[in-house]
């Protein structure tokens, strides 16, 4: 079981954010949109999704798990979309 299943209380609420961040995490999204580009993100989530399905780490040797990472990664490019038509549409 891996560690953030063990601690689900703990780990199923913001723990990066600052407590003003909480109160506006419009302006984390503005401060993320703004530091990265489309581009930038989707080659660093495919980064990360390539690694993790080409890494000889037991973890990934089933094929359902590389399965999960890929539902994973398309339904993060699709929120992180969404985030950047938000941010478009505030910024305009």
């Amino acid at each position: 079981m891996g560690f953030y299943l063990r601690h689900k209380d703990f780990y199923n609420q913001p723990i990066r954010l600052d407590k003003e961040q909480q109160a506006k995490p419009d302006e984390v999204i503005q401060s993320f949109c703004g530091a990265y580009q489309l581009h930038e993100i989707r080659q660093h989530l495919w980064d990360f999704l390539e690694i993790a399905v080409t890494t000889d780490n037991y973890v990934f040797d089933d094929p359902g798990e590389r399965n999960n990472i890929f539902l994973f990664y398309h339904q993060l490019e699709e929120a992180i979309e969404a985030l950047y038509v938000m941010h478009a549409k505030k910024k305009y």
